[in-house]
């Protein structure tokens, strides 16, 4: 089973692209990493993972559920998390950490919070 795919997913701003329709599929039990130089879109592409921004086209499924649209607070119980520490970020620290998990609400907080 994929525990997260991300399908065709492209993010302007203005007239810049910062994510080109990208697609990726991570099976569950899969750990993966998201790697690039400063600008390549990876901040961009969790804030769409996340929900806390939605792309230009594309779909974010978790568990088979697409989760474009869901807001990163309420909806994404069905498997994405955004950490409570996240949630305060600052200037300084804009773009919090994004679990995905296919188990919903409270477990997938609590695997994501900070030890």
């Amino acid at each position: 089973m994929t525990a997260l795919a991300v399908e065709g997913v492209s993010v302007s701003f203005g007239g810049v692209m910062a994510l080109s329709e990208v697609s990726f599929a991570v099976p569950e039990g899969q750990v993966c990493g998201v790697i690039g130089p400063n600008g390549a879109g990876k901040t961009t592409l969790f804030d769409v993972v996340s929900g806390l921004r939605r792309p230009r086209s594309g779909r974010v499924l978790v568990a088979g559920a697409d989760v474009t649209g869901d807001s990163p607070y309420g909806g994404r119980g069905r498997g994405c998390a955004v950490p409570s520490s996240a949630r305060r970020s600052s200037a300084a620290s804009p773009s919090p950490t994004t679990c995905c998990r296919p188990w919903s609400g409270a477990a997938a907080e609590a695997a994501c919070s900070p030890t």
